[in-house]
């Protein structure tokens, strides 16, 4: 024993307190001993993740794929995590020209921790896994975690969304499209039991059903073709239903278009009174279905979604679109009688990432908010402290809260492949394929390799291959910048892509080769699919800079952006000549083609509907994929710019974004969902 005198840890685990005794420290005091401790000592995923300027998710990814050092300690429930500042900051020094080589972290600061003691923490950890110690109990507040455990509501084949309890939280409504998978349908069941109970059965999709306060009956909306709908009602238990209105709306989305006012006199639904605005929240009386504006966002937006009314009436939660699908903010709105607007939204999150949908607590205190495929508790009172719900895990959507602290919530599952389609005669076959997501494929210059993104490894990366599939490897460590909707060069030498250094996107090059990409953009707003000038000197990209969603293009080697757009757009591609510019308007599934002269002048709609980003131009037209029906079935097209005709290439069920034409002008690249369904789930004494 060194200075004879034993030393104690406090540890804080959750619902109690530990306390480690050990020896052999040197005699400094214990008030000193334990300054030093919490100087170097971090004790959670939110305090790591904070000190090194990320959020929890990527430094999980880090400590799993490039051995981010930090110590699990096993006891209790959970594993108690720890990590060292010191050794934080090591690693990042080793690591940060893979991990960030254009923006270096800001570390947090922090005080130097006295030599002899730097290793007493992971001392005491191990005499505590390995020895006897001394437990000291002390009894503290239940934390939330505890009681986040989900288990399944539904599993039944196919795809079940949008959850909404009933008033006493003992049933759910759901969509549900059947066991064949082939049309969405209102279902409703026991929270405790399994079959379901089919409320409808129209060939029409019917979506986003609301439980009426009452509990007697069930709103939903019947889809009538592209972004039109009719707002339907049909008792809890089923029969006649009666349609209340029409209209336009975002159709099939994964935020809430429907809500009911806490007195049930009126519904609130997402709607725009012309093409050339944008959504907005309106509200309704069921017996006199006259549409009254609640929400008035501002032009050149995708407008307002994701209703969610607060258990006392008085406020409604929702989503602000700004720039492409989903991508916005989460807002408030004090409401007065007859859903009137009491004072103008207030912007709760500066997130600006995707964020479409929310659910409130029980008590009104907080939200849960899906965004970027997790679900986060925002506080009403101090949104700039909210928490990702790590323990509920990843690609969740749909939050639905009812009585007694249950949650409920969609779990989605995806596996997307890459296919290539003959244009001779139409046939298909894989190409490139993992059990996880592969998406935007690219052929190079010279058609021999295919450029695309895979999250294969856990991480999203960049990856190449033969044009066969065989021989993929990927492209350098760029996972944890997030890196998609990437692009050759002419010269087929590099490769530019869409990165994120924070929670704004942006634009990198790197080598075909590999090596260390290079950040393009910088600035407060999301930089995107960008596309490389045939020339190779401009490179194109959306940005919504502005708060709207436009065309930009800048040099290649950097330089100042120009923009191209008046009137919005997004996904960018140059016509062979150099003359015109081809892009998505909307941003969305719900999306039309418009083209512009690189020079400047009127825009032209070119086709009416197109998928998200599938369309790729040639010399002679454009092959696109337009937007699926109901069971998400579609087909790749041409459209020959000579005779205007539009010509069926092959049937590609479920495709995803990105195609691409071979240099010899006889296959077509395209992603294909192979594998999708997704659960309901449900957390109960959810606080």
């Amino acid at each position: 024993m060194i200075g004879g005198m034993p030393f104690a840890i406090a540890l804080n685990r959750g619902k109690h307190k530990t306390v480690v005794i050990c020896r052999d420290v040197p005699r400094i005091g214990w008030s000193k001993l334990n300054q030093l401790a919490m100087n170097d000592r971090l004790e959670s995923w939110k305090e790591i993740a904070a000190y090194l300027n990320r959020n929890v998710r990527t430094v999980q990814r880090w400590e799993q794929a490039r051995g981010l050092p930090v110590q699990r300690i096993p006891g209790g429930k959970r594993d108690l995590i720890l990590a060292r500042k010191s050794e934080l900051d090591s690693w990042w020094e080793n690591s940060k020209r893979q991990l960030e080589p254009e923006e270096p972290r800001q570390p947090a600061e922090r005080t130097r921790v006295w030599p002899d003691l730097r290793h007493f923490l992971w001392i005491a950890a191990a005499l505590a896994s390995a020895f006897p110690v001394v437990w000291f109990l002390v009894p503290r507040d239940p934390p939330a975690e505890l009681a986040r455990k989900a288990i399944p509501l539904t599993s039944y084949e196919g795809r079940e969304l949008e959850p909404s309890f009933s008033p006493d939280g003992g049933r759910v409504a759901f969509s549900w499209n059947g066991e064949g998978g082939a049309n969405f349908d209102i279902y409703a069941k026991l929270a405790s039991a399994e079959k379901p109970l089919r409320l409808t059965s129209d060939p029409r999709v019917d979506i986003n059903p609301v439980w009426s306060p009452d509990g007697r009956n069930i709103a939903f909306l019947r889809e009538q073709g592209i972004g039109k709908a009719e707002v339907m009602l049909v008792r809890a238990t089923g029969g006649v239903e009666r349609k209340i209105t029409e209209v336009d709306t975002l159709g099939r989305s994964r935020c809430s278009l429907l809500a009911w006012s806490r007195d049930g006199k009126r519904l609130i639904v997402v709607h725009r009174p012309s093409p050339a605005e944008p959504y907005g929240l309106f509200s309704l009386d069921p017996d006199r279905p006259i549409l009254s504006r609640v929400t008035d966002p501002p032009a050149g937006g995708r407008g307002d979604s994701g209703i969610a009314v607060s258990p006392d009436g008085r406020m409604v939660a929702f989503s602000r679109m700004l720039a492409g699908p989903g991508v916005g903010d989460l807002y408030l709105l004090q409401l007065k009688e007859n859903i009137l607007p009491k004072a103008p939204p207030v912007r709760l999150t500066f997130w600006n990432r995707i964020t479409v949908g929310a659910a409130w607590s029980f008590d009104g205190r907080y939200l849960i908010v899906s965004s970027n495929d997790t679900l986060w508790r925002v506080a009403v009172d101090a949104p700039h402290k909210a928490d990702e719900i790590q323990s509920l895990g990843g690609d969740l959507s749909q939050p639905a809260s009812a009585p007694h602290s249950r949650l409920a919530f969609v779990s989605r599952f995806l596996d997307a492949n890459i296919w290539s389609a003959s244009v001779r005669d139409g046939s298909v076959h894989r190409v490139i394929a993992s059990t996880r997501n592969e998406d935007f494929p690219q052929y190079s210059p010279d058609g021999h390799r295919i450029l695309y993104t895979s999250d294969r490894t856990g991480l999203p990366g960049l990856w190449l291959s033969k044009r066969d599939g065989t021989e993929a490897k990927e492209l350098g460590p760029v996972g944890d910048l997030m890196p998609g909707s990437p692009r050759w060069s002419p010269d087929g030498k590099r490769v530019v892509f869409g990165c994120r250094f924070s929670e704004w996107g942006d634009l990198c090059i790197m080598d075909a080769a590999g090596g260390r990409p290079i950040r393009l953009t910088q600035g407060q707003a999301h930089h995107a699919v960008p596309f490389w000038s045939h020339d190779g000197k401009w490179i194109y990209f959306g940005s919504n800079r502005g708060g709207e969603a436009q065309v930009w293009r800048m040099p290649a080697a950097g330089g100042e952006e120009v923009r191209i757009t008046k009137r919005g757009g997004w996904a960018p591609m140059e016509s062979a000549d150099g003359r015109m510019v081809y892009y998505v308007k909307d941003s969305g599934i719900h999306s039309s083609l418009w083209s512009v002269p690189v020079a400047g002048g009127e825009e032209h709609q070119v086709l009416d509907s197109v998928r998200a980003r599938a369309f790729t131009l040639t010399r002679n037209g454009i092959y696109y994929v337009p937007q699926p029906g109901p069971d998400g079935a579609t087909t790749l097209r041409f459209f020959d710019f000579d005779s205007r005709r539009h010509q069926v290439v092959a049937q590609v069920s479920k495709s995803g974004a990105g195609l691409s034409v071979s240099p010899d002008g006889q296959t077509v690249l395209f992603t294909r969902i192979d594998r999708e369904g997704s659960d309901l789930m449900m957390a109960e004494r959810f606080r």
